[in-house]
């Protein structure tokens, strides 16, 4: 869904209920604050149904990584770059089998912090280099906040993942003459959600503004404009 068109069904439904004018910028602020909470929901019965899968796959972002020295893996949580980290699905280890002469691949397992001294400890469990585990933080890089994966053992270990990145917050972008607004959609940053989220990504966002609305009224203003051919 295009973003005027979004931009078009908030702006009706708030001067419908609200009147007064509300500018692309606040109606992008307004937009991005209902996909967060959207993505949240989403996130906590992700993987459920396939529907749940769905909503979310476009964020689903592969990685590539060799740890430092002390098994160390960073990925970007800074907004401003992109694809942001938000949240890891999973990740694995890499390495060479020499006895069968092949590349082997081992999911490592993430612990809670509070497991971790067990396992280090454990004569059968204790992680090794073919066997890694890892445990989650955020710390403060040089220049950005980065999503820390720490491996144990801590060594450099090589391997792939996926996280879920951010959505990429919408931008309206367009020229004013006078009053008139005319619409770029060319440098405008879309919405990335599919039609039936984003139906309820604007009924949140109208919520968050005051209006009480549905999933019908949403559909009904669609079908005609579309019928209009606007």
């Amino acid at each position: 869904m295009d973003l005027k068109i979004i931009h078009d069904i908030v702006r009706f439904y708030l001067n419908k209920e609200q009147g007064g004018w509300f500018a692309p910028e606040e109606l992008d602020d307004l937009l991005d604050r209902a996909q967060w909470w959207f993505y949240s929901e989403q996130y906590d019965i992700y993987a459920r149904t396939q529907k749940i899968t769905d909503a979310l796959s476009v964020f689903s972002t592969p990685f590539s990584y060799t740890s430092t020295a002390n098994g160390v893996v960073s990925l970007p949580v800074d907004p401003k770059i992109n694809p942001c980290y938000e949240h890891l699905l999973s990740i694995h280890c890499q390495y060479y089998d020499n006895i069968n002469q092949k590349t082997r691949y081992r999911a490592i397992k993430i612990i809670n912090e509070d497991e971790l001294a067990g396992r280090l400890d454990a004569q059968i469990l204790a992680p090794t280099l073919q066997h890694p585990v890892g445990v989650v933080t955020t710390v403060e890089g040089e220049s950005a906040k980065l999503g820390t994966i720490q491996l144990y053992p801590e060594a450099e270990i090589t391997g792939k993942g996926f996280y879920l990145r951010r959505p990429l917050k919408p931008k309206f972008v367009y020229t004013m003459t006078g009053r008139e607004i005319t619409y770029n959609d060319n440098t405008s940053v879309q919405m990335e959600w599919n039609e039936t989220s984003m139906n309820k990504i604007i009924i949140k966002a109208l919520q968050i503004a005051g209006v009480n609305i549905t999933d019908q009224m949403i559909i009904e203003y669609t079908e005609l404009k579309n019928a209009q051919n606007i």
